[in-house]
């Protein structure tokens, strides 16, 4: 009996031991930014991250706070680094600034893989698209397919490089952890027309540790602030922090909503949660943070705030231990009017659009404007389905009006383009550029659509093609940064000119900040899909009028009828009647 309980113990102490390990290995931290723009929009930002110790041999059969099924997705393919979003609306750049997570319109998945997945990268690729579609009810196989007209697959050299980072608290890219990275095989992909719904908000949660149950994750338990939104995306983000060993997942979710009719933006109102902001208790640091601005808001809170520059913050895990009750924090607009500061800000901005006239050819259009008073190095980078056959040899530059000639091309830009192959690739696009401070920066490629298949088209034909967004990776350097930095302070703006700025322990990436373009919508021509239904009518009406004759000569039966003697008369109505009128005229004759 002694020996049976002391076996028990000794379990369960080992059962304990373990989990303890496995908490000290993985930590989760939540974070929200609160940044009230001048126009009276608030941008928040949720982002919960997630540390995890890998196994070597990428076999992991124990997860505490790292959720499993992404973990085994994961290990399973060999990933080191993804990212997947959903976004839905556009991100004012001129207006807003730089979003702390840049995203386009739709959804967007990258990721690398391990060396050993280099040979068979696309099938893995395929493979691992097919996956998260499943967990994510998300239509992302679409990346892939070579027979569809959405394929948008492609290899970016520099605009996607790796987001890692060293441990802890250092600022700067490491180069040789940067150039193991970039060495990886890695893919990237867009769909234009997925955009965010409850099917992908359910999944992502899910990946929570807490999910919607508890802490800053309980304020999403309802969908509406998503459907309020102006914008709205969610992402989720695995990087490493020491390749092959630690590595984070990171999920975030933006939003950018309006005040109410009373100039106020109530977190509490907008995430409806009867216990206020609460920490998750398997979090090791929970924080609110909040942007102040005297001359546009004012900052209404339940709970005394920490004060740091421009920034006010509000330890949710203090709150926690003191046990008491949840945080209720509001923002109040100052401003009477809204339009007052709806002015754009100058920094930096990118559009593009198509020219032209008719369905057969056209013109792309991509123009760059710095308002900066320095020189910036950036790259274009865009994936052209093969619907548009680009003429690579009619790419024109024109800075500020002026067409560029060749060697002042040759100074400014340097260019790769992949030619796409109908019903196979598409067509990519990479420009390295030097943008000269103040100007502005056009850049034109003529192209011809493809004529598709009447079976290729998709039941919406005359809708047209969406067409991806295009990518503009801008790298700043340390006085541009500080430069922009004052600019989002003067304008109240959010300016997170390195990404994931405000990821725990002081941990930046110094990956290039990313700007993205409006999708497009491409109209093809399109053949008269109801000239088939009128050539089955037609020709059923012939073939009914052959054989309804032909049966009605081999079935009809006659019949002989005599009127008198031997001479034969017909009965038929009408025969009697053109008898009765041709005997009525042979009367008046004779008279």
């Amino acid at each position: 009996m002694l020996l049976t309980k002391f076996a028990t113990l000794f379990g369960l102490s080992l059962v304990l031991a373990a989990v303890g390990s496995a908490s000290s290995a993985e930590q989760f931290s939540e974070e929200l930014l609160v940044h009230p723009l001048p126009n009276q929009m608030t941008v928040t930002h949720f982002q919960f991250s997630v540390d995890w110790e890998r196994a070597p041999n990428g076999q992991n059969h124990h997860f505490n706070l790292f959720p499993k099924s992404m973990g085994q997705l994961l290990d399973e393919f060999g990933v080191e680094e993804m990212r997947l979003s959903f976004t839905r609306g556009r991100w004012e750049y001129t207006k807003w600034g730089q979003p702390p997570l840049s995203a386009p319109q739709g959804a967007e998945l990258w990721a690398y893989f391990k060396p050993e997945k280099a040979h068979t990268v696309d099938h893995t690729w395929k493979e691992f698209t097919h996956a998260l579609s499943g967990l994510f009810c998300a239509s992302l196989t679409y990346m892939y397919s070579p027979h569809q007209n959405s394929r948008n697959m492609s290899r970016p050299v520099v605009p996607f490089r790796p987001q890692t980072h060293t441990y802890p608290s250092v600022k700067a890219f490491p180069p040789t952890l940067a150039a193991k990275m970039a060495s990886l095989p890695m893919r990237h992909g867009m769909l234009q027309g997925e955009s965010i719904c409850t099917e992908n908000l359910t999944p992502w949660s899910k990946q929570l540790p807490c999910r919607v149950q508890a802490g800053l994750g309980k304020l999403l338990a309802k969908v509406p602030p998503l459907l309020d939104s102006h914008y709205s995306s969610v992402a989720l983000h695995f990087r490493p922090v020491e390749l092959g060993r630690r590595y984070e997942l990171i999920a975030t979710l933006t939003l950018v909503s309006p005040a109410d009719d009373s100039r106020k933006f109530s977190l509490t109102k907008m995430f409806p949660s009867a216990d206020g902001l609460t920490a998750c208790p398997l979090a090791s640091s929970s924080k609110l943070i909040i942007r102040e601005d005297k001359s546009t808001h004012s900052i209404e809170s339940s709970e005394p705030l920490e004060r740091s520059g421009s920034y006010a913050t509000l330890d949710l895990k203090k709150l926690a231990e003191a046990k008491s009750k949840g945080a209720v924090v509001s923002v109040k607009f100052t401003q009477t009017d809204p339009l007052v500061k709806l002015k754009s800000v100058e920094w930096l901005d990118v559009r593009r659009w198509t020219a032209g006239w008719g369905l057969q050819r056209g013109q792309l259009a991509i123009l760059i404007s710095n308002k900066l008073n320095s020189t910036i190095d950036a790259t274009i980078h865009q994936v052209i389905p093969w619907l548009m056959r680009l003429y690579f040899h009619s790419i024109r530059f024109t800075r500020d009006g002026k067409l560029l000639t060749q060697d002042e091309v040759n100074q400014i830009a340097h260019v790769v383009a992949l030619p796409s192959q109908d019903r196979v690739r598409p067509s990519v696009l990479e420009i390295d550029l030097k943008l000269a401070p103040q100007s502005q920066l056009l850049i034109t490629v003529d192209y011809e659509n493809n004529f598709l298949h009447w079976t290729e088209h998709p039941p919406d034909a005359h809708r047209g093609f969406d067409i991806s967004a295009a990518t503009l990776t801008v790298r700043l350097s340390t006085q541009q940064k500080k430069d922009l930095s004052q600019l989002a302070a003067r304008e109240g703006i959010i300016m997170a000119v390195e990404e994931l700025d405000w990821s725990k322990d002081g941990r930046v990436s110094a990956s290039p900040i990313r700007l993205y373009t409006d999708g497009l919508l491409l109209m093809l021509p399109t053949p008269d899909f109801s000239m088939p239904y009128n050539v089955i009518t037609l020709t059923s009406t012939i073939w009914a009028l052959f054989f309804g004759s032909i049966v009605n000569m081999m079935l009809r039966r006659y019949k002989e009828v005599y009127a008198g003697g031997k001479e034969f008369r017909d009965d038929r109505p009408i025969v009697k009647i053109i008898r009765t009128i041709l005997s009525l005229v042979q009367k008046k004759k004779q008279d």
